[in-house]
């Protein structure tokens, strides 16, 4: 395994771990911000790649924005999975 792809996962995990610890509510939304995080770091690597904008580069990894990749795409998922707080009770206006 090259050392870009192995430094790209384990950036990603670390993303949608940390964004666990900060936003999470509910252990099933680990593995969907880790899963998330990944599609979202990978996007961001193409989209900088592609564009040109290869700012903070480690190795052949364009981090930043990779990494706002990966946090744009785990705050779409916490987005559409946090639980919906009960602002009105059951029966009263």
């Amino acid at each position: 395994m090259s050392p870009a792809l192995v430094l790209s996962i384990v950036t990603a995990i670390f993303c949608g771990s940390l964004f666990h610890v900060v936003a999470g509510r509910r252990i099933w939304q680990w593995p969907l911000f880790v899963v998330t995080s990944l599609v979202g770091f990978f996007c961001g690597f193409l989209a900088g790649v592609t564009w040109g904008l290869e700012w903070l580069r480690v190795g052949d990894v364009p981090l930043l924005i990779s990494v706002s990749g990966a946090l744009a795409a785990t705050g779409l998922a916490w987005f559409f999975s946090a639980p919906r707080a009960a602002s009105q009770a059951s029966g009263t206006n």
